[in-house]
């Protein structure tokens, strides 16, 4: 049991409602494929080779457009084929991933954390996991994978972009992953903030965090 620790906010949460476009001015549908990371550790960080980018593309055309966000251990940029630069665009160097998450209608992924506060936002999530086996032995996870992704999970690029073009989305299930996810965001995270943080350190007080609510 940790003590001592009060939930205050979310970044995602804050920033739902804004206008995030990244110069996504047409009226394309926009998908964000944000896989992690492979390697041991920092020094041997890659992204995966596991998303079709030509198959992607000529299954959707030119009603979609696909945006990176490679992991930030990973240093080298992703390989974009010529004929796809007017389909791909990359922000693996964007400074915040909430606001690319904001201009996605739908996410893409691998076993990547993003996917809690991507579920916020209510929208469609897949999941391209060709390597899952290989990827539960080396790391491991902490639920069962298939069963607790808030998303299908596709072995094939040809797969995944059935799924996108069939639009056969199972919002429910994102709002049951983001509820269990997230019992405790109620929409006063700044108002605690100010009240058991901000103002007690502007008059010397020492802070006094009270015991959180059981979890349900």
């Amino acid at each position: 049991h940790v003590t001592g620790v009060q939930t205050c906010a979310l970044p995602i949460y804050r920033l739902v409602g804004d206008d995030v476009d990244h110069g996504l001015t047409d009226d394309r549908t926009t998908i964000l494929y944000a896989p992690t990371f492979r390697g041991a550790d920092l020094n041997e960080a890659s992204a995966p080779e596991l998303l079709d980018i030509l198959a992607l593309r000529r299954v959707l055309g030119d009603r979609y457009r696909l945006i990176l966000r490679l992991h930030p251990f990973v240093k080298s940029a992703m390989r974009i084929p010529d004929e796809a630069k007017d389909f791909v665009v990359d922000a693996s160097r964007e400074p915040d991933v909430n606001e690319v998450m904001l201009a996605a209608d739908i996410l893409v992924t691998d076993y990547s954390s993003i996917i809690f506060e991507y579920a916020l936002l209510g929208r469609p999530m897949a999941f391209l996991a060709p390597d899952l086996a290989a990827y539960e032995r080396e790391r491991g996870f902490f639920f069962d994978y298939r069963s607790g992704v808030p998303g299908p999970v596709f072995e094939t690029t040809d797969q995944l972009a059935e799924w996108i073009d069939a639009k056969s989305f199972d919002l429910p299930r994102v709002a049951r992953f983001a509820a269990a996810s997230f019992d405790v965001l109620d929409g006063r995270a700044t108002e605690r903030l100010v009240d058991q943080v901000v103002l007690p350190a502007l008059r010397g007080e020492p802070l006094r965090i009270p015991a959180s609510a059981p979890r349900r």
